[in-house]
């Protein structure tokens, strides 16, 4: 049973993780802001701003992108952190 829970869990937030970094993304480029993960930039030609994404262990800090939409979207984002930090406690 508690495998079968993981793997539901895991699920979600993917799905959620998808959502909410697709609108972050869609958030930067409608403000013009350049995103920088770890040493490539993915920008603009005359960006506004930047945000830089730092990388561990393989996987990319995407908090500061979810940050930018928290507001728009608040129960995705609050589900979202629910189940991250439910799977941390599975692990």
């Amino acid at each position: 049973m508690k495998i079968v829970n993981k793997l539901c869990l895991k699920y979600k937030i993917r799905k959620d993780e998808k959502f909410l970094l697709k609108k972050g993304f869609e958030k930067t480029k409608e403000r013009g802001l350049e995103i920088i993960v770890g040493n490539e930039r993915l920008g603009l030609e005359n960006p506004k701003g930047e945000i830089k994404l730092p990388t561990n262990n393989g996987r990319t800090d995407i908090r500061k992108i979810i940050a930018l939409i928290a507001d728009d979207y608040p129960e995705i984002t609050k589900r979202y952190l629910s189940y991250t930090k439910k799977l941390k406690n599975y692990l």
